[in-house]
């Protein structure tokens, strides 16, 4: 059974985690991570909205391995964004990931490119990619 702490050794703890947490708050804030996170959350609105595109569209932009990448795109966007928003410790190993399937991404609706949404999505999806390379190159 648990023994319940004096309250005045609660006050303690909760002020001691306050300053760690500002102390490493400080430590790892830097607008590589805001930027890097805002980066991946315009790519995810533009897969959605590319998304949506391409099934009204139909054709060869409603070809299932391309929505699939987008989809996919769009959930590692926004999973990435929430880990860097979060200072997670392993936001590197969510941004190798996020880059890769960015780039996928980006070729992909380059190479259909006829719309003007594609274009968006392969610009967006091209910047975030880059974006978190930049965050990998410099979080070390």
């Amino acid at each position: 059974m648990h023994q319940a702490l004096p309250m005045e050794n609660l006050s303690v703890t909760i002020v001691s985690m306050e300053v760690f947490m500002e102390t490493q708050v400080d430590q790892i804030s830097s607008p590589n991570w805001d930027n890097c996170a805002r980066d991946c959350l315009a790519c995810f609105e533009a897969c959605m909205r590319c998304l949506s595109h391409c099934l009204e569209y139909g054709g060869k932009h409603a070809n299932k391995s391309h929505l699939n990448l987008l989809l996919e795109c769009q959930s590692i966007c926004h999973l990435t964004a929430n880990v860097l928003y979060m200072r997670s410790e392993e936001a590197r190993y969510f941004c190798e990931l996020c880059a890769k399937i960015c780039d996928a991404c980006a070729d992909a609706c380059k190479e259909i490119g006829d719309t003007s949404e594609l274009q968006g999505c392969a610009y967006h999806c091209k910047g975030c990619a880059d974006s978190c390379r930049s965050f990998i190159n410099n979080a070390g």
